[in-house]
C-alpha cells in the first residue's frame, strides 16, 4: 500500500450519484411547490366549480319547492320566466357568462328554454352541470348550467 498514491473516498460514481439526486431534488422543487402554493394564490375560481354550485342552488332553492329540493314549484309554461329572475339571483367572478336550459328529460325532442344568456362559441373551453328536476305533473326536466 506504500506505492498507492489514491487515497481520496469519492469515486466519479459517487459523484454522479450524487448529482443526480442533487438535479432530481432541484426540479421536483421547481416542478411541484408552485402547484402546492395554487389553491392559496389569488385568481378565477374553477368554472366547473361555478357550474355545479349555480346548478345545485337552482335545483335545490331558487327553482325548488321549499323544503323539497329538486321538485320545481309550479307549472313549467312559466319557467322560461323564472330562469331569467334566477339568473338575475346569481353572482359569478367577472368575466364569467352563464347559460340555463330547462329541457324535457324523457325526450330529446322539443325547445329548450333557455335564460337570457348567450351560447359558448365553438372553440370556447365550457363547463356544464346539469341536475333532474321534477315538475308537479310529475314529467322529469333536465336542468343544465353551462359557464365559461
Amino acid at each position: 500500500m506504500v506505492g498507492n498514491t489514491r487515497d481520496r473516498g469519492q469515486t466519479t460514481l459517487d459523484f454522479a450519484a450524487g448529482v443526480s439526486v442533487f438535479l432530481v431534488t432541484v426540479i421536483f422543487v421547481f416542478a411541484f411547490v408552485p402547484s402546492l402554493l395554487a389553491p392559496v394564490s389569488s385568481g378565477q375560481p374553477s368554472n366547473t366549480v361555478v357550474a355545479d354550485r349555480i346548478a345545485t342552488d337552482l335545483a335545490q332553492e331558487e327553482l325548488a319547492v321549499e323544503g323539497h329540493p329538486y321538485t320545481l314549484d309550479g307549472p313549467i309554461d312559466d319557467q322560461d320566466q323564472r330562469l331569467e329572475n334566477a339568473r338575475g339571483n346569481i353572482s359569478v367572478p367577472p368575466g364569467t357568462f352563464v347559460n340555463l336550459t330547462l329541457r324535457n328529460a324523457d325526450m330529446d325532442t322539443g325547445p329548450p328554454v333557455p335564460s337570457n344568456g348567450s351560447t359558448p362559441g365553438e372553440n370556447t373551453a365550457t363547463a356544464v352541470a346539469w341536475r333532474v328536476v321534477t315538475a308537479p305533473n310529475g314529467t322529469s326536466y333536465e336542468l343544465r348550467v353551462i359557464v365559461w
